[in-house]
C-alpha cells in the first residue's frame, strides 16, 4: 500500500508510529477518501479500524457489481 501510493507520502508504518495518524492519511488520498473509509479516530485498536477499512470497501464492491 505505501508503495503503490508512494507520492501522497505515505509513510511505512512502524512500531511506535501512530496508527490513527497513518490511517489519516491513508483515507485522505483521494482514492480512499471517495469512498465510506472508518475514521480512524473512533476506534481504539487498529485492528478493529482495518476490519471496519475491509467491510467499507467489500461493501462498496458488492454495490458496484448489482450496478
Amino acid at each position: 500500500m505505501c508503495e503503490l501510493f508512494a507520492a501522497n507520502q505515505l509513510q511505512i508504518p512502524i512500531l511506535d508510529m501512530d496508527w490513527k495518524s497513518w490511517a489519516a492519511g491513508l483515507i485522505a488520498i483521494d482514492v480512499f477518501a471517495n469512498e465510506a473509509t472508518p475514521d480512524p479516530y473512533t476506534f481504539d485498536d487498529w485492528q478493529d479500524w482495518a476490519s471496519a477499512l475491509v467491510g467499507a470497501f467489500n461493501a462498496g464492491t458488492q454495490s458496484n457489481a448489482a450496478i
